[in-house]
């Protein structure tokens, strides 16, 4: 074997380890110990890390956490700072080696870790070392000097080149590749609890996913492009929203600014008023003075005759008669008093005796109703009785008393008592018996003669009779319903337990029947199962025979095309329906599968041919078409000559053969001037042009004129300017100048070619080019020049290249190299169309085998009747068994109910006979209702007792009350006669004082009365003049009170609307006149003269006669007029705008602004609000262009919509996300490519390794059940084309995943690009892995989870880890020979008994892969393994060390490093052929004194 293993590996300064190496045996190495001795924490530092190279902790971690980073691995021991190193060492038998080494720094203060690889043939310890003499790890710096030039890698991607290159050989995708798989390989507890499915998702976990950076790309690729259309989204929302805002701003400002223009044309209004007001003040202020002067004078006339007429009435009032009137009229206003006051008394009392009489009637008519009362409550008694005898109540009766009291009115009220005494004790058997002695004693009429017995109410001493009372009535009544209550209660739920008792069996009974009815179902069912079971087996069979019938004419039609036998397809439908067992699709598919492969195989190189073809052709096309147009003439020139737009030509285009010269001579001429490099050179038009080219460094070549070469000097100066592009060095031989002692000919290139007219250099210029180059002749190199012969020689260049005919110099040699070139390439097309003819009907033929599958496939026995036959037999045999489980059921079932109704019956009749109840529904619904007529009369008996409780103290108060009223009304009688009696005596005395008085007294009386008359009238008339005098007074106060309060009102008006035409300021600004379309440009007034001032000018104006609205406008500014009169004819006045207007504009507004503010921040770009909230509410927009109104940023944004709209539609996005998709499906094609290959190898490997017992496992990777309908379609697409998608097939995969991105972000909108894209292109989601099982005596089947766990534990085991087994040896088989096979495993085995880990660990030597293994207590000390190191280890937390003992097993026996050897070291030696050692080995001798700077 040649091939590198594992011979050692490393870890410095990383976590517990301060140096630690381990040894592999034979390419295997086990580390054993307990949890946390550090076995897991090496295997994750070293492998695969050392060929990853990414600190990534979820690639360190095997738990696949991010909790343990690398830089906590360096401070793990809380240093500021570390540097350390992993290494491992890989050896070839012949002893060649290569190291790995990974450099790792960090700092505390630092992110991450800085981290340097190497890649180097020299061996650690021999060649070169990590550590200095004082242990301190090498720096970055010595240790690149201590290696060979180019081992060192800057950063992980060129260190896996190097690693690849040097080891692998796999290339960047498949090295790629195997790190996954090694990763999932490494999971710990890998077999523990292993079963398929979970061998499935490792062996998926081990493919490659999609580039990351190319993922990545991608997603920013598309985010970029999400870019553009996000800011097309925004400008759109954003001019929605502002056009939206324009319109209730518009509203709002229209509905505002009407609402403030109003108010100052109602202030306006006010103001004319006030004027008008003035005016009319004035003008009544004159009238008024007038009229008062005539008022006073009428005033003053009438006061005079007032005094005369007083003077005279004073002088009759004097008489005697006319003052003994006065008595008179005292005594008559007294008698006047008397008779009202005898009147009102009279009245008073008809109304007393009216309402006595009616207090009595209501007596009275109480005393009747008491009697009924008393009626009704016998009733309920005898009602009481019969309701308890009826419902079965037990009684328990008291004794009676000794004698009833004397009298029915006695009787009456002892009976009565005994009620209460016997609602109070519950005793309704006492109720009855009390009931009938009251009818047998008083008779039915004793009661109604007692209250008969009564005087008559019409004489003022009739006398009330008396009210009967029943003793103790109401103080036992509310305890005896208590006690009637509880019995109906108790006698209720006796009722209620014999009904459950009756409902319990009626229960039963229905449980019964129903048994019954399912007892005979149940038997007709079994009988209907036994025929259909019968009727499945007839059918199973006649299905099978028909399937079998057309399987054979399939293969009589189909099995020449496809190769297939009967046999194995007849034996597969023959176990069509049992479990795991292979559809006739997929045994055809495995039959077909290596022809289908080769076939597509074909297919595909075949496509690959003919587009190399095609393109050959296309090529030749294109290469045709340069030659006929003649662009392709000239020869090539040197690399780096930039020749576009330089003045002159080349040195070809400018010369001729001359006449006479053959064939052979021009072509080697032509030849030893393209040798000599002067075909090509540049030939400016002014040789001074040359001059400068040089001395600026052109980079090209040129050709300078110099001396003619026939009298060329010794030092051949001239001639090396025309041949040079620079001055040769000193002591050199000049090119085109003859060496010393040599000839020439004296010939020169003018000889021979001659110049051509030319518009780009003169033809002296080209002429002097040419006598200024020898031509040679002869052999000797000496001899500067170019010769006919396709020599060269110039100084030290001399050579030669000969051509068969010349191709660039003359037009006509040019012709003849296009026409043998267009000659070739047309034999040369004739070819390749040859070639595609074949293979296009090649392709034709192997369509055809394609064709012929895929008709084959399409034409095998449909299998689905048998199928359904199974299932339908399988069905009718558990229906069966079903059926007669029932009839049993139901048997069991009918003895149980048929016993649990007796017992009910019985349950029934003793319940009823211990209640004292029927047994009966019928019986126990008596008895509740007779219970309830118990209840009701006990009710109504206590119900009755209160209201004759209430009735007879009503009845007591009434009589009451009459008798008082009836002796108020006799005393109030006898004080009124003698007040009458006073009354005559006082008129008798009037009568007697008025017939003295004579007639003197009327005369005196009657001229006093006209005296008085006159004095009225008079006295009215100065009233009235009086009243005139003030009313007049009074208005021309209030005329000049007017005239001065129209003028303060009028200051007070302009004060008023000043302030109004000062709020209307915001309003009128010229950037709102735009929104509300005010034609106006004036300013409006930033000053205004005082109220005082301009109510003072209005004043005068209206005095002067002014109308008032006239003087109000003109004492108005102009400029404010001019802007009032411009906004009411863009905002025309209609109806008053309200509060509730304003308001709900203002709401409406409000809510605008903050779906349009919240629209802009939801924009990427950065617009802002400035909000103005004053009187009027001004809003501008901030932007890129800075602040201005909404109205310009509405036009703004309005025009870059236009434009971004033109940037980008539908179908140029699809186009810009199909190219961004394009290396993605690429890749994923690739990918898929690369998985079937690998698949293909593993189930190679694992067919080829059959078990002990004989079984093989075999792989497939076929689509996944869990996958929707364009995951599906993607899988499909891979699956149908899989040898090579195409173009056209690429384009679909990209519409797929178009589309599926795009629902995954419909779904998950908070989702990214770069989320999505990870999802969406995982194609190992699409497929999964399926291992097939084939035993030695039995077909092939699916190893399920159900077949898996009835195999032996060695078949489990093996037949789990053979599959990645074969992954990596499938991954190493592609690899270079010498490449090292390792895999590693953590918890190696774990969950599998000792008895099957030798197989287990022979699988390993089988696939020759090496091992690097951790376990708990895991041995690798079996035959089947040739040699394993085992290093048992051990931490100490305090001391932050790792202590590690080597075993070794070789084959036969474990050697102890502690027993037979002095240590790790000594037995490490007889592996390894030298002491193990980290240290530099310059450091290990003469400079082991010195340390590192």
């Amino acid at each position: 074997m040649t091939r590198f293993k594992p011979s050692r590996a490393g870890v410095i300064n990383l976590w517990d380890y301060v140096d630690e190496e381990f040894v592999f045996a034979d390419g295997r190495l086990v580390l054993r110990g307990h949890n946390g001795s550090g076995k897991t924490k090496a295997l994750e530092v070293l492998f695969p890390f050392v060929l990853d190279g990414v600190a990534d902790a979820r690639r360190l971690d095997p738990f696949s956490g991010d909790n343990r980073t690398m830089k906590s691995n360096l401070l793990y021991r809380g240093q500021e700072s570390e540097h350390g190193y992993v290494w491992m060492e890989f050896l070839a038998p012949s002893g060649e080696t290569v190291t790995l080494v990974i450099g790792l720094r960090a700092h505390r203060h630092r992110d991450g870790v800085v981290t340097s690889f190497y890649v180097t043939s020299k061996r650690l310890g021999v060649d070169f070392g990590l550590l200095t003499v004082d242990g301190r790890p090498l720096t970055d710096r010595r240790l690149r000097e201590a290696l060979e030039p180019g081992s060192y890698a800057k950063t992980a991607t060129e260190y896996r080149e190097l690693v690849d290159n040097r080891l692998f050989g796999l290339g960047r995708e498949r090295y790629n590749q195997l790190l996954d798989l090694l990763l999932a390989l490494r999971r710990p507890l890998l077999a523990k609890d292993l079963d398929p499915a979970k061998v499935s998702a490792t062996l998926t976990a081990g493919l490659s996913p999609v580039d990351e950076t190319l993922v990545d790309q991608a997603a920013r690729d598309f985010e970029n492009l999400a870019a553009v259309q996000s800011l097309h989204d925004d400008l759109s929302r954003a001019n929605d929203a502002v056009r939206v805002f324009l319109d209730h701003y518009r509203e709002y400002l229209r509905v505002h600014t009407r609402s403030h223009l109003d108010r100052v044309d109602t202030r306006t209004a006010q103001a004319v008023a006030h004027g008008t007001a003035l005016r009319r003040a004035v003008a009544e202020t004159t009238r008024a003075a007038a009229a008062k002067r005539a008022a006073e004078q009428s005033r003053d006339t009438t006061a005079d005759h007032l005094t005369k007429l007083t003077t005279r009435l004073e002088t009759l009032k004097q008489h005697d008669a006319y003052r003994a009137q006065s008595d008179l009229d005292h005594l008559r206003h007294q008698i006047a008093e008397t008779t009202d006051h005898l009147t009102k008394e009279q009245t008073r009392l008809t109304n007393s005796r009216h309402h006595a009489s009616a207090l009595r009637a209501e007596a009275e008519s109480a005393a009747t109703r008491l009697t009924a009362k008393r009626t009704t409550l016998t009733h309920h008694r005898t009602a009481l009785a019969e309701a308890a005898h009826t419902a079965r109540i037990p009684t328990d009766p008291a004794p009676r008393p000794a004698s009833p009291p004397e009298g029915a009115a006695g009787s009456e009220a002892g009976g009565t008592a005994r009620h209460a005494t016997a609602l109070e004790s519950g005793d309704t058997a006492r109720v009855a018996e009390d009931g009938g002695m009251t009818r047998s004693a008083g008779g039915p009429g004793s009661s109604g003669a007692a209250e008969a017995s009564v005087r008559s109410s019409d004489g003022p001493g009739a006398r009330r009779p008396r009210a009967l009372r029943v003793e103790g009535a109401e103080a036992g009544h509310a305890d005896g319903l208590d006690s009637v209550r509880a019995r109906a209660a108790v006698r209720r739920e006796d009722v209620a337990e014999v009904r459950r008792e009756l409902g319990a069996l009626e229960k039963a009974r229905g449980d019964r029947q129903r048994a019954e009815s399912r007892l005979g179902e149940a038997r007709e069912g079994l009988s209907r199962r036994e025929a259909e079971v019968a009727g499945g087996e007839t059918g199973l069979e006649a299905a099978r025979e028909r399937a079998a019938a057309r399987l054979e004419e399939w293969v009589s039609r189909w099995g020449g095309a496809t190769g297939i036998a009967l046999k194995p397809l007849a034996e597969v439908l023959e176990r069509a329906g049992e479990p795991g067992a292979v559809t006739l699709g997929e045994a055809f598919a495995e039959l077909s599968e290596e022809l289908r492969a080769e076939t597509i195989t074909g297919v595909a190189e075949l496509r690959a041919q003919a587009e190399s073809i095609a393109e050959g052709l296309r090529g030749l096309a294109a290469e045709r078409a340069e030659i006929a147009a003649e662009r392709d003439d000239a020869p090539p020139v040197a690399p780096g000559a930039e020749r576009e737009g330089r003045e002159g030509a080349a040195f070809w285009q400018l010369v001729r053969f001359a006449d006479g010269l053959s064939d052979e001579e021009a072509a080697g001429l032509e030849g030893a001037l393209d040798g000599a490099g002067i075909l090509t050179a540049w030939v400016h038009p002014d040789p001074e042009r040359t001059i400068q080219a040089y001395e600026t460094r052109v980079a090209d070549g040129f050709l300078l004129p110099g001396a003619p070469a026939a009298g060329a000097p010794e030092t051949g100066a001239p001639a090396a300017r025309a041949s040079a592009v620079g001055a040769p060095a000193e002591g050199v031989p000049v090119a085109g100048a003859p060496a010393a002692g040599a000839s020439t000919t004296g010939r020169s290139l003018a000889d021979v070619l001659l110049a051509e007219s030319h518009e780009a250099v003169p033809v002296g210029v080209i002429q002097a080019v040419l006598a200024s180059i020898p031509l040679a002749s002869g052999d000797d190199p000496a001899v500067p020049g170019v010769g006919l012969c396709g020599r060269f020689s110039f100084g030290v260049r001399v050579g030669a290249r000969p051509k068969e005919r010349p191709e660039y110099i003359g037009a006509t040699y040019r012709a003849q190299r296009r026409r043998a070139r267009l000659e070739a390439c047309d034999v040369a097309a004739g070819r390749l169309k040859e070639e595609q003819e074949a293979v296009r009907r090649e392709q034709e033929r192997l369509r055809g085998v394609l064709d012929d599958l895929s008709a084959a496939r399409r034409a095998l026995p449909d299998v689905e009747p048998v199928l359904r036959a199974l299932k339908e037999a399988e069905r009718g045999s558990v229906l069966l068994g079903q059926a007669r489980e029932g009839v049993s059921a139901a048997r069991r079932e009918l003895d149980e109910t048929a016993a649990a109704t007796e017992a009910a019956e019985r349950r029934v009749r003793q319940a009823a006979a211990e209640r004292d109840l029927p047994a009966t529904e019928e019986g126990l619904a008596v008895v509740a209702r007779a219970v309830d007529d118990f209840v009701a009369a006990g009710e109504l008996l206590a119900r009755e007792r209160e209201d004759i409780a209430q009735l007879e103290r009503d009845l007591a108060s009434r009589w009451d009350t009459v008798e008082r009223l009836e002796a108020q009304d006799r005393e109030d009688e006898e004080s009124l006669a003698e007040r009458r009696e006073a009354l005559a005596v006082l008129e008798e005395r009037l009568a007697a004082r008025t017939e003295a008085l004579g007639s003197s007294l009327k005369e005196i009386l009657r001229q006093v009365g006209e005296a008085e008359r006159e004095i009225r009238e008079a006295e009215a008339a100065r009233a009235r003049h009086e009243a005139v005098v003030a009313a007049e007074h009074d208005a021309l106060v209030k005329a000049r009170a007017a005239a001065e309060h129209g003028e303060r009102a009028l200051a007070e008006a302009w004060d008023v609307l000043l302030e109004q035409l000062v709020a209307f300021a915001p309003f009128a600004r010229p950037d709102l006149r735009q929104v509300l379309d005010v034609e106006s440009a004036t300013l409006w007034p930033e000053h205004w003269e005082a109220a005082e001032e301009l109510g003072e000018r209005t004043a005068e104006l209206i005095v002067a006669g002014r109308e008032p609205e006239e003087a109000v406008r003109e004492v108005l500014p102009p400029a404010a007029a001019e802007i009032l009169d411009a906004y009411r004819a863009a905002l025309p006045a209609g109806r008053p705008v309200g509060e509730n207007a304003r308001k709900t504009t203002r709401d409406a507004m409000s809510d605008a602004l903050k779906e349009f503010g919240d629209a802009l921040e939801q924009c990427e770009e950065d617009y802002r609000l400035d909000l103005d909230a004053g009187e009027v509410v001004t809003v501008q927009v901030i932007d890129v262009e800075g602040r201005g109104p909404v109205p310009a940023f509405a036009d703004r944004i309005a025009g870059r919509l236009v434009e971004q709209g033109l940037l980008l539609d539908e179908r140029e996005r699809t186009v810009l996300e199909d190219e961004l998709l394009s290396s993605l499906a690429q890749q994923i094609h690739d990918r898929v490519r690369l998985a079937r290959e690998l698949v293909r190898g593993m189930d190679s490997d694992t067919r080829s390794r059959p078990m002990s017992t004989g079984s093989t496992v075999g792989i497939r990777w076929v689509r996944s059940d869990r996958l929707d309908e364009r995951q599906r379609a993607v899988a499909n697409l891979l699956t149908r084309d899989a040898g090579a998608l195409g173009p056209d097939g690429l384009a679909e995969l990209r519409g797929l995943l178009r589309e599926m991105i795009r629902a995954h972000r419909a779904r998950h909108v908070r989702a990214g690009y770069l989320e999505a894209l990870r999802v969406v292109v995982d194609y190992r989601t699409w497929f999964e892995f399926q291992l097939r099982l084939t035993e030695p005596h039995g077909g092939e089947v699916t190893l399920t989870r159900a077949k898996h766990s009835q195999m032996s534990g060695g078949e489990k085991s093996a037949a789990i880890h053979l599959p990645l087994f074969a992954a990596a040896n499938a991954l190493y088989s592609s690899a270079k020979d010498t490449c090292p096979r390792m895999i590693a495993l953590d918890e190696a085995f774990a969950g599998i008994d000792d008895r099957y880990k030798p197989e287990l660990l022979g699988l390993t030597v089988k696939f020759d892969l090496d091992a690097f293994m951790t376990g708990h207590d895991l041995w690798a000390s079996y035959a089947s393994v040739p040699m394993a190191a085992h290093y048992d280890m051990h931490s100490d937390k305090a001391s932050h060390t790792v202590s590690t003992m080597l075993v070794l097993w070789d084959g036969a026996a474990l050697l102890d490093a502690d027993a037979a050897y002095s240590g790790n070291d000594a037995l490490a030696e007889t592996l390894l052929g030298f002491p193990p050692n980290r240290r530099s080995p310059a450091e290990s001798g003469l400079l082991a004194s010195l340390t590192e700077d």
